[in-house]
């Protein structure tokens, strides 16, 4: 519902009649009241502050005159009634929408009362809100949000319900929760009320709590049904994101003592618990193998991700390694080209020089040039060796 929407509800005549219709003469109104009272003093520490969150008249917050508390609402009619009944407590008329810095970790207990939160428009604004709230928080705090769970809604459906076989979807189709409206006597409809199944909201909120607590409250009557509220403990430094949580986040599932005398002498439906309890102990063991799963598949990838640095680095190497030898042997190769260069001018300077001094047999045998060639050249040098063997047969014909 829209913010209009709410308001156009609960208006003057809504909060001055809501006690009248809703409280007197419903057993079942002052039953839950009771024991929800009872459960406020057992999370609330000595001289803790308390928020109220979507107040209403503000009938919880009346039960403590000596602690600090305040209210949030969105309608100022039902503030003005919640003004009335707790003259020591502090009001805010807003959105529990809405951002409030100042709030942040101020309050040791921070509750949402009789489903206000399904006045939102999508499961996304339901995960908004349980952030909003739990930044309220303080550190050591908890929180509380009474749930009825879209199973109590939608009668004979066994929610979370999976379609594996849909043929829409290449892989599982989930419902985690529906949408129901109330249409009082009166004509007023309050539309479109988001209900998410009970394992959904526990996620939702154990991302900002550690410990999550289901807690079951009285029965109205003997088979009937029992209301349910999400406690959060232990409130985390930084919220898990969604992924951290998993699909099934494991919570304690608790009941009024047997001796409390809201109970009335009903027995606990001992199958159903065991029941809900062997569900939440598969969910336990499904977590944690998930997590040991994803557990191996990190150290394999950490494992991978280190054998190709090691190869890249290897790589590396061999390729500074490859560009230094290929600049090695080019400098080789640029000092044999010099050397034979070198060699061949010198070849052609000797022979040079012996073509012009061999004019005569004299002249090769006593030749003072001739001879210096001769002592001079070296057999190693191929070259000029050949050159003067070859001048030397033109002009003495038959010698060696």
């Amino acid at each position: 519902m829209h913010r209009d929407e709410i308001l156009g509800v609960y208006d003057d005549w809504y909060a001055s009649t809501y006690e009248e219709r809703f409280t007197y003469g419903l057993p079942w109104t002052d039953s839950l009241t009771a024991y929800q009272v009872d459960v406020i003093r057992e999370l609330l520490p000595a001289g803790g502050r308390w928020l109220d969150v979507a107040c209403g008249l503000g009938g919880h917050l009346s039960h403590f005159p000596d602690v600090e508390r305040a209210g949030l609402d969105l309608s100022p009619s039902m503030l003005a009634s919640a003004r009335e009944a707790n003259p020591g407590a502090t009001f805010f008329e807003g959105s529990y929408m809405d951002p409030r810095p100042e709030w942040e970790g101020q309050w040791d207990l921070v509750t949402n009362l009789w489903i206000g939160y399904q006045y939102v428009e999508s499961t996304r604004e339901v995960e908004h809100l349980l952030a909003n709230l739990a930044s309220w928080v303080s550190p050591s705090g908890s929180f509380m949000i009474h749930v009825i769970d879209c199973e109590d809604v939608a009668r004979g459906i066994d929610l979370p319900w999976e379609d594996p076989e849909t043929p829409v979807f290449a892989d599982s189709l989930f419902i985690t929760g529906v949408l129901w409206s109330w249409r009082e006597s009166n004509g007023r409809v309050h539309r479109d009320l988001l209900a998410p199944q009970l394992q959904r909201m526990v996620n939702l909120i154990a991302r900002h709590f550690e410990d999550i607590e289901v807690r079951r409250w009285p029965a109205i009557e003997p088979g009937a049904d029992r209301p349910k509220a999400v406690i959060g403990h232990k409130k985390r430094a930084t919220p898990l994101t969604e992924d951290e949580v998993g699909i099934t986040y494991p919570y304690r599932l608790t009941f009024p003592p047997r001796d409390h005398p809201l109970e009335h002498g009903f027995d606990v439906d001992e199958a159903a618990l065991a029941a809900e309890r062997a569900v939440v102990a598969a969910a336990e063991l499904a977590e944690a193998e998930a997590r040991r799963t994803t557990d191996r598949l990190e150290v394999e990838a950490n494992a991978a991700r280190e054998g190709q640095r090691a190869a890249e680095e290897a790589l590396r190497v061999a390729a500074s390694e490859a560009s230094v030898a290929a600049a090695h042997w080019d400098a080789e190769r640029d000092d044999l080209r010099r050397v034979a260069e070198a060699a061949e001018a010198r070849a052609e300077h000797v022979e040079g020089s012996i073509e012009g001094a061999l004019r005569s047999p004299t002249d090769v045998l006593t030749g003072r040039l001739v001879r210096e060639l001769i002592r001079r050249a070296n057999p190693k040098d191929g070259r000029l060796w050949i050159a003067l063997r070859r001048r030397v047969a033109k002009v003495l014909p038959g010698r060696r």
